[in-house]
C-alpha cells in the first residue's frame, strides 16, 4: 500500500471552514490532508511542511485564554510528530490577535510542542465575507523563500525518481498486446535482478535485494537531480556563500555542532557486522596490542601520529599538558574495515583488512600543531553519535588482516558510509604508494 503524503495538513473543528480551505488546494491540483479535530487522535504525522490550524480549536467552547491555548498546543503535539522536521505553521483563524499570546504561552508552558520555523496567518473573516480572495491570500503566505526551497528539493527529488524509472522502463522489452503485461513483468524482474547483481554482487544482492536495487537507482537519481531545473534558485537565499572568499568566512550559527552535520553525511544509523566495509570496531586489550605489536606505550603511539604541540607558554604549560594526557587516557583504540569495495561486493573469501585509529574527545585548536602533521596521520573528522562528540584519527602506517571472529576485535561502534570509506581508502593507497625522496 502506498504511504499517504502529509506535506500539507489542515486541522479545524468546524467542518465547513475545513472544506472552504481544502477546496482551494484541490482546485489548483494540490493535495492536502484534512482533519476535523478529534481530541482522541493519537497518530502524530511526519513529513509535514505546511500546517494550517484553527487557533481556536475548542469543540466544547468557552474557557479562559490559557485553556484555549493549551488545547491548541496539545493539538499540535497530537497531529505533528517531534521528528517531523521543518514546517510552517499558518493559523487559519478569526482570532488573529491571539497569535502572539499563544506563542508566549507555548514558550513558557509547552517545551515539547513541535516548533515551526515560521508562523503566519490567514484571516477567516476576510475569506468568509469574500473581501479577500483565498487564492491570493494563500499565494502571499506561501511565498516564503525557505518554504519554496524546501518544496523545490522534495519536488525535484520526486520528479527525478519518476524520470529514473521512465528511463529504465523505455529499454525493457514489451512484447505484450495492449493491456496484457505478462512478458513485461518477466522482463522487468530479470532486468532489475541484473541491476541488483551489478551493484552489490550476487551474494550480497541475494541477501539484500532492496539495498542492491536502491544503490543502483540512487546513482541515476543523483544525475537527474543535478541536471534538473530548479525554481526557485538557492542563490537567492545563500547570501553567506555569495559574500565569502573562503570557507572559513562562513560563520556557523550559535550552538551549531559541525559534528552532527558530519554524522548525517558520513555515518550509517544502523550497526553492521565485523566484516562489513566501513564498520568501526572498538579494539579489545588496547594497551597490550600496542605494546606487543608495535613495542610502544599507547601514549607514545598516539602522539606519533596526532600532532599535539610539544611546547607551550609557561602560564599555559601545565594546564595544556594535563588536557592532552586526559584526552589520550580517555581515547579508544579502533579498527576500521577497509577491504576493497570489489572484494566486499563479490563476498570473496579473505582476511578482512583493518586500519588502526583512535576515537578521541574533541581536541582544542590550541593543542594541535598544524605544522607538525605527518604523512601517516589522517583526521577523518569530528562526529556526534549517541549524544557524544568525538574525533576520529587514523594511523595510515598500521593495517592488519583478521577474521571477523578475531578476539582483538570488539563490538561495532558505528559504520562509515561509502563516500567516507572511499576517502579513507584513497588516502591510505596514496600513503603506501608514495615515493621516497632523498634530500641533501
Amino acid at each position: 500500500m502506498f504511504k499517504p503524503q502529509n506535506k500539507i495538513i489542515i486541522v479545524d473543528d468546524n467542518p465547513s471552514h475545513l472544506d472552504t480551505l481544502s477546496k482551494e488546494f484541490y482546485k489548483n491540483g494540490i493535495g492536502c490532508k484534512t482533519f476535523e479535530y478529534d481530541s482522541r487522535y493519537k497518530k502524530p504525522l511526519t513529513g509535514i511542511r505546511i500546517a494550517f490550524f484553527d487557533i481556536n480549536i475548542n469543540p466544547s467552547g468557552g474557557g479562559s485564554d490559557s485553556q484555549k491555548f493549551t488545547s491548541l498546543a496539545t493539538a499540535l503535539e497530537q497531529y505533528i510528530s517531534k521528528k517531523n522536521g521543518p514546517f510552517a505553521l499558518i493559523f487559519w483563524t478569526q482570532n488573529k490577535d491571539d497569535i502572539e499570546k499563544f506563542k508566549t504561552h507555548v514558550a513558557t508552558r509547552h517545551p515539547n510542542c513541535p516548533k515551526p520555523f515560521i508562523t503566519t496567518f490567514i484571516d477567516k473573516d476576510e475569506i468568509l465575507d469574500n473581501s479577500v480572495s483565498l487564492e491570493t491570500k494563500l499565494k502571499e503566505v506561501l511565498d516564503d523563500e525557505i518554504i519554496r526551497l524546501l518544496f523545490d528539493f522534495e519536488n525535484v527529488a520526486a520528479s527525478s525518481a519518476a524520470k529514473t524509472i521512465n528511463q529504465i522502463y523505455e529499454i525493457i522489452p514489451k512484447n505484450d498486446n495492449w493491456g496484457n503485461s505478462i512478458n513485461f513483468k518477466e522482463n522487468f524482474e530479470k532486468i532489475f535482478s541484473k541491476i541488483a547483481v551489478s551493484t552489490l554482487g550476487i551474494d550480497h544482492a541475494k541477501k539484500m535485494p532492496d539495498k542492491a536495487v536502491y544503490e543502483a537507482l540512487i546513482q541515476m537519481l543523483n544525475h537527474q537531480v543535478l541536471n534538473s531545473e530548479h525554481n526557485p534558485k538557492w542563490d537567492a537565499l545563500l547570501n553567506s556563500l555569495k559574500t565569502a572568499n573562503k570557507g572559513s568566512d562562513i560563520l556557523s550559527p550559535t550552538d551549531f555542532k559541525e559534528s552532527q552535520l558530519n554524522s548525517i553525511f558520513h555515518i550509517e544509523d544502523k550497526l553492521q557486522k565485523n566484516d562489513e566495509r566501513g564498520v568501526v570496531l572498538k579494539m579489545n586489550k588496547t594497551v597490550s596490542i600496542i605494546k606487543v605489536s608495535f613495542g610502544q606505550k599507547y601514549t607514545d603511539w598516539v602522539t606519533g601520529f596526532i600532532p599535539f604541540k610539544k611546547s607551550f607558554k609557561a602560564n599555559q604549560k601545565e594546564a595544556n599538558e594535563t588536557a592532552i594526557k586526559t584526552l589520550i587516557s580517555s581515547s579508544k583504540l579502533i579498527a576500521i574495515e577497509i577491504s576493497s569495495a570489489c572484494d566486499h561486493q563479490q563476498n570473496k573469501s579473505r582476511l578482512n583488512k583493518y586500519l588502526y585509529g583512535i576515537i578521541i574527545d574533541k581536541i582544542s585548536a590550541e593543542l594541535i600543531d598544524n605544522n607538525a602533521k605527518s604523512d601517516n596521520s589522517m583526521r577523518a573528522g569530528l562526529f556526534y553519535v549517541k549524544n557524544t562528540e568525538f574525533e576520529v584519527w587514523v594511523n595510515l602506517n598500521y593495517v592488519f588482516g583478521a577474521l571477523p571472529s578475531d578476539k582483538r576485535l570488539g563490538k561495532p561502534l558505528f559504520t562509515f558510509k561509502k563516500e567516507m570509506m572511499d576517502m579513507i581508502g584513497n588516502r591510505y593507497a596514496n600513503h603506501v604508494s608514495r615515493i621516497g625522496i632523498t634530500s641533501f
